[in-house]
């Protein structure tokens, strides 16, 4: 399959190249725009057969990532949150309504 994908996107680039060389080297602008746009054409939609798949591998793999993060990051938040708390930077109250968000977070 990734044989005839790369094949696919190599024949639009050769596409493309001839598009290009009759565009800039005879008087058939024309002919060689059409041949030219055809062949990123050609090539963009094979390297999406390749790029598809793989953002589909890889999108779950990202989002487990994320949550980790923001669930790590939010576990820090509270540890700093107690820590004002106890220097009596902030009071109960803020430390409540706040914690309450961040732990939902976490869980």
């Amino acid at each position: 399959m990734i044989k005839l994908i790369l094949g696919n996107a190599i024949s639009g680039g050769a596409l493309f190249l001839v598009g290009a060389l009759i565009h800039d080297f005879t008087d058939m602008n024309s002919l060689g725009d059409t041949l030219a746009f055809a062949g990123i054409g050609y090539a963009g939609l094979s390297a999406s057969l390749i790029v598809i798949p793989f953002y589909k591998w890889i999108r779950p793999q990202m989002t487990t990532t994320l949550n980790d993060r923001a669930q790590s990051r939010a576990y820090d938040d509270l540890l700093r949150l107690k820590n004002l708390l106890d220097q009596k930077i902030i009071t109960s109250e803020e430390f409540e309504a706040k914690s309450r968000e961040l732990k939902a977070r976490i869980l």
